[in-house]
């Protein structure tokens, strides 16, 4: 009998529990990229300099990081 193709049980189980903390993580991070533009927009509206420099640096850093973790996945996906 031919073996078609070989089920690896050790990386299916992984898969159960990294892929939804990975989504979760991931979604936190684009949600607080969100957060930072919104309230930089609002703090820059009302005058407030400083606290719309904060929530800007938040956004990028917020952003940096979600990149990084699209770069990652994609290179997980082609690399195998």
């Amino acid at each position: 009998m031919n073996v078609i193709a070989e089920i690896k049980w050790d990386a299916l189980g992984e898969l159960l529990y990294v892929a939804p903390v990975t989504a979760v993580g991931v979604s936190i991070i684009y949600s607080l990229v969100i957060l930072g533009v919104a309230r930089a927009g609002e703090a820059r509206r009302e005058g407030a300099a400083g606290m719309a420099a904060i929530h800007g640096t938040m956004a990028a850093v917020a952003a940096a990081a979600f990149l990084t973790a699209l770069v990652a996945a994609i290179y997980v996906i082609v690399e195998g």
